[in-house]
């Protein structure tokens, strides 16, 4: 292997870390996503407030093994250095893809807002945004890229959640969403979130990721927050008005996060 300098884009960072990576290899996988259309754009702003546009990739969970051949240890500096060579490569590739092409409409006249000269860089050899604009502004407006970015990139934990909202039955009138978690890699292994308190085929670790993956459901859906009141989150009662409401308004934005949605089969028959 090659010894390749990476630089730590992602954070902001100017040092360069020496990583020992495939050139060959790097240069593969960032056509790999690329080609996929598995790329997300980021802005950045570092500690000497430049900002500059990214494109990042957007794996999967199905793509650990791949990622993983491109580290060459387990250490958490390696795996950092090991994202930014692939990044970098993500990002020159695309700009060379994207050249000539405008991702804004006809310019208008007076000055660009900072989403427009965001948009303008990513497509542009320079990456930087102009240096005369309001850094406060695109801090705050990374800081919004970052979290939509976050809100749509797959999860490459082990542990898929899985929300299933269950009807009432008898008398009960109220809806329970009751809280799965599915193996990523084998969709088929699916156990209540109980199960893993209790000890089951999923490794300890998979406790921390149903934790984190609740609170990214939170943060789209804040009606589903009783989840995380208590200490073994397993289920939450919600009325009718109220699962409607969700089912019309956060389903979507959920999937897109990568969150499974069990529904009564009936649900989305006309008849009903």
């Amino acid at each position: 292997m090659n010894r390749t300098l990476a630089t730590t884009g992602r954070a902001g960072a100017e040092s360069l870390i020496p990583v020992e990576v495939d050139p060959i290899r790097v240069a593969e996988l960032a056509r790999y996503f690329v080609d996929a259309r598995r790329v997300v754009p980021g802005l950045t702003v570092d500690h000497e407030h430049r900002a500059r546009s990214w494109w990042w990739p957007l794996p999967a969970a199905s793509d650990r093994e791949i990622l993983r051949s491109i580290v060459p240890s387990a250490s958490i500096a390696d795996h950092r250095a090991a994202a930014s060579v692939l990044a970098e490569h993500v990002d020159a590739l695309m700009r060379e893809r994207l050249h000539g092409v405008a991702l804004l409409g006809a310019k208008r006249g007076g000055r660009r807002t900072v989403p427009e000269c965001w948009l303008a860089s990513l497509t542009s050899s320079d990456a930087a945004l102009p240096t005369t604009l309001d850094m406060a502004k695109v801090a705050a407006f990374a800081d919004e890229v970052t979290t939509w970015v976050r809100f749509g990139t797959a999860s490459t934990a082990r542990v898929r959640v899985v929300l299933r909202v269950d009807e009432p039955v008898a008398d009960d009138a109220d809806w329970h969403v009751r809280v799965l978690v599915q193996d990523s890699d084998e969709p088929s292994l699916v156990v209540d979130a109980p199960e893993l308190w209790t000890g089951s085929s999923f490794p300890p670790s998979a406790i921390g990721e149903l934790l984190l993956g609740l609170g990214r459901i939170v943060r789209i859906a804040p009606e589903l927050g009783g989840l995380l009141e208590t200490a073994r989150p397993d289920s939450l009662t919600l009325s009718t008005d109220a699962v409607v409401a969700f089912v019309r308004d956060r389903v979507a934005p959920l999937v897109d996060a990568g969150v499974g949605i069990a529904l009564p089969g009936w649900w989305s028959a006309r008849q009903r």
